[in-house]
């Protein structure tokens, strides 16, 4: 009974460490893929109010930036490197044909999918002129397992508007079975560009 356990406990933080640190997020060129953070003293004068702090010998360290500080690196790398964002931004109540569940979400800049390398499998994906606000609404690509769970791998799910915290957004693309996300073990169910939020 007791080699039973440790073989089970064994297994489960096997999987849990290969999913969580080993296992390469299934985007294009993976290894070339830098997370930037930034480090202050104690006295910091930035102040991360998404979370992601981290506290280091002398002071704070975090990889949350304002808006526009991801703007000027991203005008700062343009032609040399690709600078884009991504950011759980929790759960929120879907309400689809009147019935309400909470989904997990994730906002990413309008160049994320170019720079990953991730196409959807049906529709399309966010691209920088939906990062914008426009008259037009805002537009999100789902999972596939949302998709399969709530929709039924209906393809008529595409252009379809659905509610997100009372905000009407328009499904235009789904993303592929092996595309959970950024950060391996979160696998958001609906991605919505930056400007979203």
């Amino acid at each position: 009974m007791s080699l039973a356990l440790g073989i089970g406990a064994n297994t489960a933080i096997f999987t849990l460490m290969e999913a969580v640190l080993w296992k390469a997020i299934p985007v294009k060129s993976p290894e070339q893929l830098r997370l930037l953070s930034w480090a202050s003293g104690p006295k910091n004068v930035v102040d991360s109010t998404w979370g992601g702090r981290q506290l280091i010998p002398g002071g704070v360290s975090s990889t949350v930036f304002s808006y526009s500080v991801f703007r000027a690196l991203q005008q700062t790398a343009a032609g040399t490197q690709t600078v884009f964002a991504f950011k759980p931004s929790g759960r929120m109540t879907a309400v689809i044909d009147g019935h309400a569940e909470l989904v997990t979400s994730e906002l990413v800049s309008g160049n994320f999918y170019d720079s990953v390398g991730v196409e959807p499998i049906e529709g399309r994906p966010i691209t920088p002129g939906d990062d914008k606000r426009t008259a037009a609404g805002i537009v999100a690509i789902i999972s596939d397992s949302f998709w399969s769970r709530r929709f039924g791998h209906d393809v008529s799910v595409l252009g379809r508007a659905i509610r997100l915290n009372q905000v009407l957004v328009t499904v235009v693309g789904i993303n592929p079975p092996s595309f959970q996300g950024m950060e391996p073990g979160r696998n958001p169910d609906i991605f919505l560009p930056l400007s979203a939020q």
